[in-house]
């Protein structure tokens, strides 16, 4: 058994216990991980546990900002994204990562501060050396936010050339090119991305979508039956970036 699977067999054993934070300090953390990241438990559990990550310093003082951003993740689940930003820069003043200014920024465009959310990717990609993850990380805030598409695409071309084998870069340029209106070419893009990863749910909603656009309605219903079997948030998770069936 590795060292995660061990955690997460005690982790998961400490939660069958129920919610006290029995054990000592250390189990107590441990339990708290575990409660933090677990997407299917309430929400008042997920962010509570979070919290308590964040005041204890989660596993260690190296990882302390990842708790933190936990936190941020599970107030953006529940749509309270001023507290979800909270989270995001209190991890940052701790830990100068671009993957934390990127999820900021998606927070940022869903409430409705997209002048924020282009000056925290631009600072990222900054940081980052305008590496295929920072490039792909921009062209996705504005493919969500759904404006200066022509920037996103010309990032995500740029990002596909440097990691032609990441899928995550495909599935933002073929959103890109869905939002554009060009369905053969987003098509095209999500092909490649489910070629890589064939159950990246993303992919296969917005191919769906995509191929409806097109007329194909029963390959269309397909791909989104397909995509809500692999993840039942997705149709959930476009509908916040106002693009549904």
């Amino acid at each position: 058994m590795t060292k995660t699977f061990a955690l997460a067999a005690t982790a998961a054993a400490l939660l069958a216990v129920g919610p006290a934070y029995s054990g000592g300090d250390h189990n107590m953390r441990m339990l708290a991980a575990y409660q933090c990241a677990k997407d299917a438990l309430p929400a008042d559990i997920r962010i509570g546990a979070c919290k308590i990550l964040d005041t204890t310093g989660g596993m260690g003082s190296g990882t302390f900002p990842n708790y933190l951003a936990w936190l941020g993740d599970q107030y953006r689940r529940e749509q309270h994204y001023s507290a979800s930003i909270a989270a995001y820069s209190e991890a940052f003043k701790l830990q100068q990562s671009p993957v934390l200014l990127d999820r900021r920024a998606d927070v940022h465009v869903l409430n409705g501060e997209f002048d924020l959310a282009v000056a925290d990717e631009d600072a990222a990609v900054g940081i980052a050396n305008r590496s295929a993850s920072a490039l792909n990380g921009r062209c996705w805030m504005r493919a969500i936010a759904g404006r200066q598409l022509d920037v996103a695409l010309a990032d995500c071309n740029a990002a596909v050339g440097l990691a032609p084998g990441d899928q995550n870069i495909w599935d933002s340029r073929g959103f890109v090119r869905f939002r554009m209106a060009d369905y053969a070419g987003a098509i095209a893009d999500m092909n490649a991305a489910l070629a890589i990863d064939p159950k990246m749910a993303s992919s296969l909603y917005v191919r769906g979508l995509a191929k409806s656009k097109t007329g194909d309605a029963a390959g269309g219903d397909a791909d989104v039956a397909a995509a809500k079997a692999l993840d039942p948030n997705v149709a959930d998770t476009y509908a916040g970036y106002a693009v549904a069936p």
